[in-house]
C-alpha cells in the first residue's frame, strides 16, 4: 500500500464496517485488510510524508473509530494489533516506507489518543490488557498525547478499574477488603500508564481530581499489595504512585479520604509501632524504599482536619477519623514511634548508616506536624536529644542534609513559641551550640550551596526565637550576622546564588539582637553594622530593603549611630541620594532590566546582586505585595531622615563640620523627592483626610456641624499646603534651569579664553614622541599597517614595513629593480696571481725592509 492510497483505504474501511452489521461475508475481507494495514505505507519519494501527512493522521483516527464501531472482540484485537505494529515497526533495509517518527507525529495530531481514553471506561476485561499496552505506546510518543488522554478523564477510568467489582458496585459503596487469594491482572500495566500520565500534568491543562469512587479502588489495590508478601515491588510502585497523586493535586484535601487512613496505619507500623497491624517490615532494600515513600506521604497530612471534619462531612466519616486520629495523634503514637526511629542505635555498617540518614531526613520533617502534647515530647526528652546530635556536628562533621533536617525540626518545634519547650531548650546552651554550628558552616565552607544556606536559615530562626525570650547573650551572634551579610555583598567566586529568604532570616536575627540590650547595640556599631546594612540596602531587592531599612530606622534613634550614617559612601553614592532613589522606586526597575549580556560584559561586578531579582521564590499568600513593600520602605526612609534632619539636627551639623559628607548639593530629582520624603507622614495624613471627604461625598452622608467644619478646615489646609509645595517645586526647577544656564555660559567663556591651537600643537608633539619612544604605540602602528597590507598581499611579493606618518600612496602589482650607485671597473677587480716560489735573497730583502727596527730607534747593548 502506498501512502497516496490512504484515502481509498479509509473509504474502504467505512463501507465494510457499515455492511458488516448485516452481512457477515465482509468479515474475512476486513481481517485481510487489517493484516494488510499493519505494514507502514510505502513512499515513492521522500516528500510524500509531507504531502500526505494529513491523510496519515486521518488513517490513525479511522483505526481508532474502528475500535468504537466494531462489536466483535476478535476484530478489536486485530485493530489493536495493527496499531501496535505501526507504532513499533522495524522495516527491512531498503524498504522505503513511512518512518516511525512520522507515524508518531500522525498519532499525536490524530484523534486516536482521545478514543483510547474513552475506551478505557467501558471496554471489557478481555480487551483491556491489550488496550493498556497500546495506551502505553501512545503515552511514550510525547507529552501532548498524554495530555489529550487526560482531558478525556482517563485518570478516573484507570483508577477505578483497579478493583475487580467496579461495574457492579454502587458509587457510594466501598469495596470489600482484599485477601491473599485475590489478584489484579493488569496491576503493573496500569501503574506504568498512570505514571506516564501523571508526569504529563502541568499548568497548561486542567485535570479533574480523582473521585471518591476511584480512590476507593486505589485503596483496594493498595491494601492488596500490602497483604500479599510477594508483592513488595508492586507495593512500592503503587505507593510511589499515590505520592505522585498527592503532589499532582495539592489543592485536594486527601486527609479526609479513607486511603490516608491506611497511610497513617502503615507509617506507624513501619516506624516500629505495630500494635494496630500484624504487618512486619525488615531491613531489606524493598522495605527501606517503602518506608521512604510512605513517610513522605505524611507531609500532605493536615493535623487540624479531624477537628473540623464534622462540620463538612457526615458523622460516619468523622467517627472513622476520630477512632484513628485520636489513637495515633492525641496519644502521640506517631511522635513516639518517629522519635524512637530517630534516636535508635544503629550499626557501623556503611549501608545501614546510609539508610538511617535517608530515613531520618524524612522523619525529622514530619515530627513537628504530629506533636499534639508538649508534655509527651518533653517526657521523651526529644528537644534535648535533637540538640545533642546537632552539637555532634562540632565534634565530627557529618552530612549537611542530616544537619539541616535536625535544625529544621528544632526550629519548627520552637516557632509555636511554647514557653515550656523554649525554656527547656534555652537552658541547655542551645544558643551557643547553634551559634557555633553556624560559625563552622561559614568558616569551613568554601561553597555555600543550597543545603548549607537552608541549614544557616534554620539556625538563624532558632537563634531568633531564643533571642526573643532572652536566652541569647553571646555577642558572637552579631558577628555571625555581619560576616554572613559581608559574604552576601562580596561573595567568593565559588558561591552560588544566595536565597533571598536566607538573607531575610539573617537580618531578622540581627535586628532582634540589636534591640535586645545596649551591649548588643554597641557591638552592632563596633562591627560596622550601619555601614553593612546601608550596603545591603543599596544593593539588594525590596524585600531585603524593607527589612534593612527597618533596622536602620531603629538604629538612627540613638545618637551614637549618627556619625556612621553621615559618613557612608558606596559606588560614588552618599546616604541621602541613595535613600531618595529608593523612595522614587528606581532601583528595583533597574534590577529588573539586568540580562546575561550585561553581566558577561562586566557591567555588574557582583553577579548575585544583579540576578537576585530573577529568583523564583514562592511566598505564602499572606505576604505583602510590592506596593506595600514600597510604602514600608518610604515610611522607614522618612524615619531615618527625620532623625538626621530634626531629632539630631545640631549633632549632625557638628559632625558634618568635621566630615563634610552629608549636606552635599542634591540634584533636581533628589531635591524634589526630599520634599516628599521629609513630609511623608504629613502627606499620608492628608491623603487619609481627602479619602474620608471623598467617601462621605460619594455615599451622600452629611456629617454633623462640628465634624463638617473640622473636615472642611483640614481640606482647606491641605489645599494651601499643596499650593505651597507646588511653589517650592517650581522654585527648585527654575533654580536648576538658572544654574544650568550659568554653567553653560562659564563653559563658553573658558573655551573662548583657552589657547586651543597651542594646546593642539602640544598634543601632536606628545603623540609624535609617544609613537617614537613607547613600544606599545609602535606595535599598534605596525599592527595597523599590517592590517592594511595583508588583504592585498600576494605570495610572490614582499613588503617592507616602516613606521612613518608621511603621506604616501602605495602602488601594488608592480616589479621594480633598484640598482646600486657604486660602479666597479673590471680591471681593478683583476689581481695578478702570486708566484709559487721566491728567491731567498728577494724574500730576505723584503723581510728586512718590512721588519726594520730603525724607525723605532731601538738600541740593543750586548756584553
Amino acid at each position: 500500500m502506498f501512502i497516496k492510497d490512504i484515502p481509498y483505504i479509509i473509504r474502504l474501511y467505512e463501507n465494510i464496517t457499515k455492511r458488516l452489521e448485516k452481512q457477515s461475508e465482509f468479515r474475512k475481507p476486513l481481517e485481510w485488510l487489517l493484516h494488510f494495514s499493519s505494514v507502514p505505507p510505502m513512499m515513492t519519494k521522500m516528500s510524500d510524508k509531507l504531502e500526505f501527512a494529513r491523510d496519515l493522521e486521518q488513517y490513525f483516527s479511522t483505526l481508532g473509530y474502528l475500535l468504537l464501531c466494531l462489536q466483535d472482540d476478535d476484530l478489536k484485537k486485530l485493530v489493536i494489533g495493527t496499531i501496535k505494529t505501526l507504532l513499533d515497526y522495524k522495516p527491512p533495509i531498503g524498504y522505503c516506507c513511512v518512518l516511525l517518527e512520522d507515524c508518531n507525529a500522525a498519532v499525536e495530531a490524530s484523534q486516536l489518543p482521545e478514543i483510547l481514553a474513552q475506551l478505557a471506561d467501558f471496554v471489557n476485561d478481555d480487551i483491556y490488557p491489550l488496550l493498556l499496552n497500546l495506551m502505553y505506546l501512545v503515552c511514550t510518543i510525547s507529552k501532548k498525547t498524554c495530555q489529550k488522554m487526560l482531558l478525556q478523564g482517563v485518570l478516573e477510568f484507570l483508577l477505578k478499574r483497579f478493583e475487580p467489582t467496579w461495574r457492579e458496585r454502587d458509587e457510594h459503596t466501598k469495596p470489600v477488603n482484599p485477601s491473599v487469594r485475590n489478584t489484579i491482572p493488569t496491576f503493573e500495566d496500569t501503574c506504568c500508564v498512570l505514571w506516564k500520565l501523571l508526569n504529563a500534568i502541568d499548568n497548561t491543562i486542567h485535570v479533574k481530581e480523582p473521585s471518591e469512587f476511584a480512590l476507593w479502588s486505589l485503596q483496594y489495590a493498595f491494601r492488596w499489595s500490602n497483604v500479599c508478601p510477594e508483592q513488595k515491588f508492586n507495593r512500592n510502585n503503587l505507593t510511589a504512585l499515590i505520592l505522585k497523586i498527592l503532589l499532582t493535586f495539592p489543592a485536594k484535601d486527601f486527609s479526609t479520604t479513607d486511603i490516608f487512613e491506611d497511610i497513617l496505619i502503615l507509617s506507624v507500623t513501619a516506624a516500629g509501632c505495630g500494635c494496630l497491624s500484624n504487618l512486619e517490615f525488615s531491613e531489606d532494600e524493598m522495605d527501606f524504599q517503602f518506608k521512604k515513600i510512605i513517610w513522605s506521604c505524611l507531609h500532605f497530612f493536615q493535623p487540624t482536619t479531624p477537628f473540623v471534619v464534622c462540620k463538612r462531612y457526615n458523622m460516619r466519616v468523622f467517627m472513622v477519623w476520630t477512632m484513628h486520629f485520636l489513637q495515633f495523634v492525641e496519644k502521640n503514637e506517631i511522635t513516639k514511634a518517629f522519635l524512637k526511629k530517630v534516636f535508635e542505635e544503629h550499626t557501623t555498617d556503611k549501608n545501614h548508616i546510609e539508610q538511617y540518614c535517608e530515613l531520618v531526613k524524612i522523619v525529622l520533617k514530619i515530627i513537628p506536624k504530629f506533636v499534639s502534647s508538649v508534655e509527651t515530647l518533653l517526657y521523651l526528652n526529644g528537644p534535648i536529644k535533637l540538640i545533642s546530635i546537632i552539637e555532634g556536628y562540632l565534634l565530627k562533621t557529618y552530612n549537611i542534609e542530616v544537619l539541616e533536617a535536625y535544625l529544621y525540626c528544632l526550629s519548627q518545634l520552637l516557632f509555636p513559641h511554647d514557653e515550656d519547650i523554649i525554656g527547656v531548650v534555652g537552658e541547655y546552651r542551645t544558643a551557643d551550640i547553634v551559634l557555633d554550628v553556624c560559625v563552622k558552616i561559614l568558616d569551613n565552607t568554601t561553597t555555600l550551596s543550597r543545603m548549607y544556606q537552608k541549614a544557616l536559615a534554620h539556625g538563624f530562626c532558632v537563634l531568633y526565637v531564643l533571642c526573643t525570650f532572652d536566652f541569647l547573650r553571646n555577642f558572637n551572634a552579631i558577628n555571625l550576622c555581619t560576616r554572613f551579610l559581608r559574604r552576601v555583598i562580596d561573595p567568593p567566586p565559588t558561591d552560588p546564588l544566595i536565597d533571598v529568604r536566607v538573607i531575610i532570616c539573617g537580618i531578622h536575627l540581627l535586628w532582634e539582637c540589636m534591640i535586645t540590650s545596649r551591649e548588643f547595640y554597641r557591638e552592632f556599631l563596633k562591627a560596622g553594622g550601619v555601614y553593612l546594612l546601608l550596603d545591603v540596602t543599596e544593593a539588594c531587592t525590596f524585600p531585603i530593603k524593607s527589612l534593612s531599612l527597618g533596622v536602620l530606622a531603629d538604629a538612627s534613634k540613638k545618637l551614637s549611630s549618627i556619625p556612621y550614617f553621615i559618613t557612608w559612601r558606596k559606588h560614588g553614592k552618599r546616604l541621602r541620594p541613595m535613600l531618595l532613589e529608593i523612595f522614587r522606586n528606581k532601583t528595583e526597575k533597574e534590577c529588573d532590566g539586568v540580562n546575561n549580556t550585561e553581566i558577561q560584559k562586566g557591567k555588574f561586578k557582583n553577579v548575585w546582586l544583579s540576578l537576585c531579582q530573577k529568583q523564583r521564590i514562592y511566598f505564602h499568600t499572606g505576604c505583602v505585595r510590592n506596593d506595600e513593600l514600597l510604602r514600608i520602605c518610604r515610611c522607614r526612609i522618612h524615619g531615618i531622615l527625620f532623625s538626621l534632619k530634626v531629632r539630631f539636627k545640631d549633632k549632625v551639623a557638628i559632625a558634618n563640620e568635621h566630615y563634610k559628607l552629608f549636606n552635599e548639593k542634591l540634584g533636581l530629582d533628589d531635591e524634589i523627592t526630599a520634599l516628599f520624603a521629609e513630609n511623608f507622614l504629613s502627606l499620608t495624613m492628608c491623603k487619609s483626610w481627602l479619602t474620608v471627604a471623598k467617601e462621605l461625598k460619594n455615599e451622600g452622608i452629611t456629617p454633623v456641624d462640628t465634624d463638617y467644619e473640622r473636615l472642611n478646615e483640614q481640606v482647606e489646609v491641605i489645599k494651601c499646603w499643596k499650593s505651597f509645595l507646588r511653589d517650592l517645586i517650581q522654585t527648585a526647577v527654575e533654580k536648576q534651569k538658572k544654574n544650568e544656564k550659568t554653567s553653560e555660559l562659564e563653559l563658553y567663556s573658558i573655551l573662548k579664553e583657552a589657547r586651543l591651537s597651542d594646546a593642539l600643537d602640544a598634543l601632536k608633539e606628545l603623540r609624535y614622541i609617544s609613537n617614537c619612544t613607547e613600544r606599545m604605540f609602535q606595535m599598534r602602528q605596525k599592527l595597523v599597517q599590517q592590517q592594511d597590507i595583508e588583504p592585498k598581499r600576494t605570495p610572490s611579493l614582499n613588503f617592507h614595513r616602516t613606521i612613518c606618518e608621511l603621506p604616501f600612496t602605495s602602488i601594488y602589482n608592480q616589479s621594480i629593480n633598484i640598482q646600486s650607485n657604486i660602479i666597479y671597473e673590471k680591471k681593478e677587480e683583476q689581481i695578478s696571481p702570486t708566484p709559487i716560489s721566491l728567491d731567498y735573497s728577494e724574500s730576505l730583502s723584503q723581510d728586512s725592509s718590512d721588519h726594520s727596527l730603525d724607525e723605532y730607534s731601538v738600541n740593543c747593548d750586548m756584553d
